[in-house]
């Protein structure tokens, strides 16, 4: 039967070795006695072999309790080796049980450790392992190097830090569980993946609130989301500082949050961006950008607003307050400018229900109007409501109702109260119908009344050819 040293005691004991030792031997049940006696014996001629060195024991248990008598921890070894002012015991193959407010909080055990200052720090060292078996989803523990800190009931791993459970499961190079705050905290080199979501996060400090179901970082991280099937990396994430919620499945990025996704393809850049990793949706409270990029990572197209909403399953990107799209894709390449775009960007087309202006870069012509949509696909654009056109090489300009441009020769259909004026050679014209092509001044006034007025150029000789 082994003998049972409440460590505390031990350590305040006085006694010669020899006394305590028989006591002990006392206490031990009748069909025992004989042989604890013999045995502790045994041990007692070793240690007063050693007195002015080391006492040893083996098959010993050590038990620690608070001032009030309250169990904190208990350890079984094989062998117990006490420093001579029994400050210090290391332990050959430890393993026992941590208790917090009276209950079983984890069980641990490792091929040897020491307890230090009168039992306040118990040390772990080589395969260590702890787990809770009380728990329905208990958190798994594996490292080299570790000590559980009896006052401030904290688990410190100082080498290969392993922990685990049903949801998330990680390794770093050292980790800290603070297990009355149920909070872990993994440093250097720290790797974390999630279940449902399926996400991997990479760190050099990185915090799981386990009850909350919250991973945190405030440095900077690296997020990946993983296929369940394949384990390939589809979408990846950075920022200076990340917070997932595993319960809400999202992850928000702040400090220079950078997206990459692969279906569709785009990249998204902002100071705060909250991916809805379920839903499939970014939304950006501040300033932003999107890029569609191709295959290589090209980038294709840019939008920038001041806020934006990209819903993935629709592949759409919902631009607001000084939306902004550069176009490098169309012939002629544009730009596109509103408070609200909803760009499509698999089916190529753009809608505005708030005041829109379209420029052609190539041609420098731009018109606007308080509301339009466009096909990307052929560059026609549709126009609604104090419609207005400017540029060209005549210095055209050009008002309506409705308006319907093909941006890609500037052939323009303008219906109700249309103006039509150009300055190379002066014209003014009304009618409530004009079709044709801005760039080269030909236009044709049609459908009812139509007036035309010339206008004489300034200075010039009437004879002259």
């Amino acid at each position: 039967m082994p003998a049972i040293l409440p460590l505390r005691s031990w350590f305040k004991l006085s006694a010669p070795v020899g006394v305590l030792l028989l006591l002990l031997a006392g206490m031990s049940g009748c069909g025992d006695r004989n042989r604890t006696a013999d045995k502790l014996a045994e041990d007692s001629a070793s240690a007063e072999q050693k007195t002015d060195t080391r006492l040893t024991f083996n098959d010993v248990t050590l038990e620690q309790a608070d001032d009030d008598g309250t169990l904190q921890w208990t350890v079984q070894a094989g062998q117990v080796v006490y420093s001579r002012d029994k400050k210090l015991a290391e332990l050959k193959a430890p393993n026992g049980e941590i208790f917090q407010d009276k209950k079983l909080l984890i069980r641990f055990k490792a091929k040897k450790g020491r307890v230090e200052d009168d039992g306040k720090r118990l040390v772990l060292e080589d395969d260590v392992i702890a787990t809770q078996p009380q728990e329905k989803d208990g958190l798994i523990f594996r490292g080299q190097d570790a000590v559980w800190l009896t006052e401030k009931e904290h688990l410190v791993v100082n080498k290969k830090f392993q922990v685990a459970n049903k949801q998330v499961r990680g390794i770093a190079e050292e980790g800290t569980w603070f297990s009355k705050k149920k909070r872990i905290e993994a440093r250097k080199k720290v790797v974390a993946i999630s279940k449902d979501p399926n996400l991997q996060f990479k760190g050099d400090l990185i915090e799981w609130q386990i009850d909350k179901q919250k991973i945190i970082s405030n440095r900077p991280v690296d997020v990946a989301r993983y296929d369940a099937k394949t384990k390939k990396i589809t979408d990846t994430a950075t920022g200076k500082r990340a917070e997932a919620d595993l319960k809400a499945k999202t992850v928000l990025l702040q400090q220079e949050g950078r997206l990459r996704l692969s279906d569709p393809p785009l990249k998204i850049a902002s100071d705060r961006l909250l991916w809805q990793v379920e839903q499939k949706k970014v939304i950006s409270e501040s300033p932003v950008r999107v890029d569609r990029v191709d295959a290589t990572g090209k980038i294709i197209d840019t939008a920038t607003g001041n806020r934006a909403e990209a819903d993935l399953r629709a592949n759409t990107v919902l631009l607001q307050q000084q939306g902004r799209l550069a176009l490098s894709s169309t012939d002629p390449p544009l730009n596109i400018a509103s408070d609200s775009l909803l760009w499509h960007t698999k089916n190529k087309t753009l809608t505005s229900d708030t005041p829109v202006e379209v420029l052609n870069r190539r041609d420098n012509y731009i018109i606007r109007g308080d509301r339009g949509n466009a096909d990307l696909a052929t560059n026609i654009f549709t126009f609604l409501g104090n419609v207005r056109g400017l540029g060209g090489e005549r210095q055209s300009r050009l008002a309506s109702n409705r308006l319907i441009w093909h941006a890609n020769n500037n052939r323009v259909e303008a219906y109700g109260n249309v103006f039509y004026r150009q300055e190379k050679p002066p014209l003014v014209s009304r009618g409530p119908k004009a079709l044709g092509f801005i760039k080269d001044g030909a236009v044709v006034m049609d459908g009812g009344r139509v007036t035309s007025h010339f206008i004489p150029e300034p200075n010039r000789d009437p004879n002259a050819e």
